[in-house]
C-alpha cells in the first residue's frame, strides 16, 4: 500500500531563503564595519588625508591642495633638514611647513639666506629672489633672524613662502610631540599629483 503523503516544501523554502539573506545581510555588515576600523586605524596609526589652508608653502605647494601625511615614520626616526611635515600649532590649528633645524642646531638668518650652524643653507625650493620682488615689491624676502639655538626634542620650521608664512621665526621652534607627520604625496588637484 502506497502512502499518499503531500509535503509542503515552500515553508522549507522560505526558511531557507530568509536564513541567506540574513547571513548575506549579516556578512555585509560585518565587512562594513570591518572597513570603518580599518579606516580609522590607519588614520589614526599611520597615514592623514590634510588640505593646505593659505599661501605660506607657495611654490611648494598651493592654497587648498591635498596631500597625504605618513604618521608612521616618525615613531621610527626623526624627521630631517627639508622633510616638509604636518603639526599641531594649536588645539584648533594644524600647520604644514618644512624643517629647516633640527635639536641643537643654530639658525640665523642674514640677507635674505638661511644659516645652520654658520653655514649657508641650501633652498632650492624657493622661488627665486625676482619672483619674490614682482609679487611683493621688494627684494626684502625674510627679516633678519637669530642666532638662535633649537632646543632639544624641537624643530625649526619655516615656510616655503618666506614673507608670507607664520612659522618658527614667530612662535619658536616645534616639540617632536606636536608632529602629526611627513607629506608624503600630494593627490589632488590632479595636475598636482607627486612626490613630496
Amino acid at each position: 500500500m502506497k502512502n499518499n503523503t503531500i509535503v509542503d516544501d515552500s515553508t522549507s523554502k522560505e526558511n531557507s531563503f530568509t536564513m541567506r539573506l540574513f547571513t548575506s545581510s549579516w556578512e555585509l555588515i560585518k565587512s562594513v564595519i570591518y572597513a570603518i576600523v580599518i579606516v580609522v586605524l590607519i588614520q589614526h596609526f599611520v597615514v592623514l588625508p590634510t588640505i593646505v589652508s593659505g599661501d605660506s608653502m607657495k611654490s611648494t605647494m598651493i592654497n587648498n591642495e591635498r596631500f597625504l601625511s605618513l604618521k608612521a615614520i616618525y615613531y621610527f626616526s626623526d624627521p630631517q633638514q627639508g622633510d616638509i611635515i604636518t603639526f599641531h600649532a594649536s588645539k584648533v590649528n594644524d600647520y604644514v611647513k618644512r624643517v629647516i633645524a633640527l635639536p641643537g642646531q643654530v639658525v640665523e638668518i642674514k640677507s635674505n639666506v638661511v644659516y645652520i650652524d654658520g653655514s649657508p643653507l641650501p633652498e632650492k625650493y624657493l622661488l627665486p629672489i625676482r619672483e619674490y620682488y614682482a609679487q611683493n615689491g621688494t627684494s626684502v624676502i625674510m627679516k633678519d633672524f637669530g642666532p638662535y639655538s633649537v632646543p632639544s626634542d624641537s624643530y625649526f620650521v619655516m615656510g616655503d613662502n618666506r614673507p608670507n608664512s607664520f612659522d618658527s621665526r614667530d612662535f619658536g621652534a616645534i616639540k617632536k610631540s606636536k608632529i602629526i607627520g611627513k607629506a608624503v604625496i600630494s593627490f589632488w588637484p590632479l595636475d598636482k599629483i607627486r612626490f613630496l
